[in-house]
């Protein structure tokens, strides 16, 4: 089948200097015009009977010697025009004797394992990118195109090597859109200088993946695999309910499974696996086409990294029945509380759990050496910042330690606005009057999962006099607590690697009662405490370039090499140093999805890696849906990789038509044949 963007334009010929033959038309006229043959004289006595006959057959030879003519000059402009070998031009008009530089794209996403008539659709795909480039001359230039990155895909090859690289395709993590793939091809083509160029997208074209042209630069031709509809089953994704998960407390993971096919699917069995051990087993009915939200819940064990595994069991596509999240349950939180006036028990209650390693020091009593060995700092009732104690805090910060900053009331307001102006944007006024807080920021991450909604008698806390914080709109911060006019009574922001956490008001009962409200104030210094452990991504997609922190705390060595193992595999990871961390990145030698256990210096950690879930939707594009979402410019081919290899040619060359001039002339010859036997005089 061959639609979309193939127009036929103006007739032209690749040998028109033998259109002088068309001379040759004038011999038929002249022997039709001038009589060779020889008359015999007969002599009859009367031919006054003959009169009738003879006009009769005049008019019939006339006819006659009029179609005999018509046949031969037909004859002889058609056996012409074969030897000028005319054609329609294509989409691409050819210019005569010019190479081709040719751009060909084989999809090689995980759809492509699929089968259609007895073949998966990568082979099927390889075979016709072989039609294509053999469909080109010697002299012709080639990319191979497909979605792993490769130096190759950047050069422009002969005939022979872009046939050896289309053998060496196989299937691989990335996903790429269709327009991403044409944005490369056009950026070859633009290179190729005066040759013609032509683009090819071989594809399932999956609908999840196919979007519209909108550079119309280049024409391009899109060799359709055949359209399938495969019932799929897929763990789309999963996150924590909470963001850190405690040793010896139960845990909550929520996942998405979606059901891309038509038929319901019931009593189908999830399992969650850490470490290769069964910990729960769930059954779920999900709907054709229908996405469930779910959860499972077990009991964290252990210390290290642990390994944990959802999964799902579907037949026949299975790259998304698994999905793999990597996890340390936190062991110990180091909490120091720096008193710059008197404390009281409210902190070290909070904190009495084995879980907090909690420390409470006068200011004039703190080690600035083992600041930064800390996960969350607090300073209480903050009076003044020496400018020896604000520059361990910034280094702590760096490393990653979260700071809470509880201001006094008398505190030194220039010497903490100094501090706070580096962190960006945020900054303490006076305030004097009374105001009630009116609302908590519930998909803030200290309070995400401890109340569904706000009870409608939780009391919120109210401020006497103290501080107002002033965020200005550069700030990346966010409220915690707000009052009605969206001043925030608790804030929050990133500082370094680590959070500042900063309060308006004192603690003590002349200025707020929120330590009073322990359904707000006690869940929010515990989880200001235990997110300082820092979030922990749990998993990775498998073909992008994603860049992880190896050592938030800066332990790192500058100059780090990681090494990275798993599934079979072992290499050295990209490493870059940035200024509070180091980052790693497993892209793009881990290509397989699992887990990859990360060694650098004193540093170790599990990355977990999963399929791109978009390659889940199985659904493709008909022929006739690809031609409406393309563009003028659009050619669409379905068939064999025959039929395929004659239609590039058409695309490329045009139409050749010498072939139906020769067929004519001999039609021509044969019908002046039959008139001559057949035709009587």
């Amino acid at each position: 089948m061959l639609g979309g963007g193939y127009y036929l334009y103006m007739m032209s010929f690749l040998a028109p200097g033998m259109l002088w033959g068309l001379l040759l038309l004038a011999v038929p006229v002249i022997i039709h015009l001038f009589s060779f043959r020889r008359f015999k004289t007969v002599y009859f006595p009367d031919i006054r009977f003959l009169k009738q006959v003879r006009e009769e057959s005049a008019t019939r030879n006339r006819l006659k010697q009029w179609l005999i003519l018509a046949a031969r000059m037909l004859a002889v402009f058609f056996l012409v025009m074969a030897f000028a070998q005319p054609f329609l031009p294509g989409a691409e008009k050819a210019v005569t004797g010019s190479s081709h530089a040719v751009s060909v794209y084989v999809d090689n996403s995980f759809s492509m394992e699929a089968e259609h008539d007895g073949l998966s659709l990568l082979e099927a795909a390889r075979q016709q990118a072989r039609a294509v480039v053999n469909a080109y001359g010697l002299d012709d230039r080639f990319q191979i195109l497909s979605n792993t990155p490769d130096a190759l895909s950047q050069q422009w090859l002969s005939k022979e090597e872009a046939l050896d690289v289309i053998g060496l395709i196989e299937t691989g993590p990335e996903v790429q859109t269709i327009s991403e793939v044409t944005v490369q091809q056009f950026n070859m083509l633009r290179r190729a200088g005066d040759a013609e160029p032509a683009a090819f997208l071989i594809s399932d074209f999956q609908r999840s993946t196919t979007d519209a042209i909108s550079d119309t630069s280049y024409a391009v031709t899109c060799i359709h695999l055949g359209s399938r509809s495969v019932a799929n089953l897929a763990v789309d994704s999963a996150w924590w309910e909470s963001p850190v998960q405690v040793n010896g407390e139960q845990s909550t993971l929520l996942y998405q499974v979606t059901n891309y096919g038509d038929e319901d699917r019931k009593n189908m069995g999830v399992t969650l696996r850490i470490d290769g051990q069964v910990k729960g087993v769930e059954t779920i009915d999900v709907r054709g086409g229908e996405t469930i939200r779910d959860s499972i819940s077990f009991l964290v064990q252990g210390t290290g990294w642990q390994e944990l595994e959802l999964s799902v069991e579907d037949y026949p596509v299975n790259f998304d029945d698994r999905l793999y999240l990597s996890f340390r349950p936190v062991t110990r939180v180091r909490v120091t509380e720096i008193g710059f006036g008197s404390t009281d028990r409210i902190l070290p209650g909070i904190f009495s759990n084995a879980l907090f390693s909690f420390a409470s020091v006068p200011a004039g009593n703190i080690d600035y050496n083992r600041l930064a060995d800390n996960d969350l700092i607090i300073l209480h009732e903050l009076d003044d910042l020496s400018s020896g104690l604000q520059s361990s805090l910034e280094k702590a910060l760096r490393a990653g330690t979260s700071l809470l900053l509880i201001p006094g009331s008398t505190m030194n307001l220039q010497a903490v606005n100094s501090f706070l102006a580096p962190m960006g944007a945020v900054a303490l006024e006076p305030f004097s009057g009374k105001r009630q807080a009116s609302s908590v920021n519930l998909q803030h991450a200290i309070f995400d999962g401890v109340f569904d909604r706000v009870p409608k008698n939780l009391a919120l806390p109210f401020q006497q006099n103290g501080w107002a914080i002033k965020p200005s709109v550069r700030s990346d911060g966010e409220s915690v607590i707000s009052f009605a006019d969206g001043t925030p009574m608790v804030y929050s922001m990133p500082a370094g690697s680590g959070t500042l956490y900063l309060l308006g008001t004192p603690l003590d009962q002349a200025h707020t009662d929120l330590p009073g409200q322990g359904a707000i104030f006690v869940p929010m210094i515990y989880r200001m405490a235990l997110l300082s452990k820092g979030y922990q991504i749990p998993y990775l997609i498998a073909g992008r370039e994603q860049w992880v922190s190896l050592a938030a705390n800066g332990s790192a060595a500058e100059e780090t090499v990681a090494t990275v193992s798993g599934n079979g595999e072992e290499f050295i990871a990209a490493v870059r140093q940035l200024q509070d961390h180091t980052e790693i990145s497993l892209y793009p030698y881990a290509r397989e999805a699992g887990f990859y256990k990360v060694s650098a210096d004193s540093v170790s950690k599990v990355i977990a890696l999963n399929a791109d879930r978009r390659e889940s939707q199985l659904e493709c594009l008909s022929v006739n849906e690809l031609k409406e979402l393309g563009n003028d410019r659009l050619a669409v081919l379905e068939g064999s990789e025959r039929f395929v290899a004659d239609s590039v040619l058409r695309l490329r060359d045009g139409r050749q038509l010498w072939k139906i001039c020769v067929i004519l002339a001999l039609l021509a010859l044969a019908s002046e044949i039959l008139l001559l036997r057949f035709l009587p005089v």
